[in-house]
């Protein structure tokens, strides 16, 4: 599926400690900022160690509970820029939007043995239809040691 990967797709860098839970949830709205419902999608998120890899590392889908379609509201904050390059000036609250929350469990982080890794995140249609929705750079790190 890494074929998908659309340029135009949101960028972003997650960072987190290892050996603990992320689940950070990444809201869809469409050009306008208007809810999306994602009612019966599936999601694909595909994590490679280098761009080039043809076989990614992980593979997360809302079938194996890697990640999971979730409803809530999504506040957007000010200075993020959206896809139509315009610059969001004040934060915006959109309630009932539906985003993807991704599921990564203490265990799972624990025994990541790389720092630095790339994914696309796909959304699916009913039909079958693919959505390049986000992609970016996950930077899993040893917890700092407390004194």
């Amino acid at each position: 599926m890494k074929e998908i990967l659309d340029l135009r797709a949101p960028k972003l860098k997650v960072r987190f400690d290892k050996g603990v839970t992320v689940k950070p949830i990444f809201y869809y709205l469409d050009d306008s900022n208007a809810v999306v419902d994602l009612t019966d999608y599936t999601a694909i998120m595909e994590i490679y160690l280098l761009y080039t890899d043809a076989v990614p590392e992980i593979t997360l889908t809302t079938e194996n509970d890697g990640l999971e379609l979730v409803q809530g509201t999504a506040r957007i904050k000010s200075g993020t820029t959206l896809i139509d390059g315009s610059v969001l000036q004040d934060d915006l609250l959109v309630p009932n939007a539906w985003g993807v929350k991704l599921n990564l469990t203490a265990d799972v982080t624990a025994d990541l043995e790389w720092t630095t890794a790339v994914f696309h995140l796909n959304l699916i249609e009913p039909l079958g239809d693919i959505i390049p929705f986000m992609k970016g750079i996950l930077l899993p790190s040893d917890p700092e040691p407390i004194p």
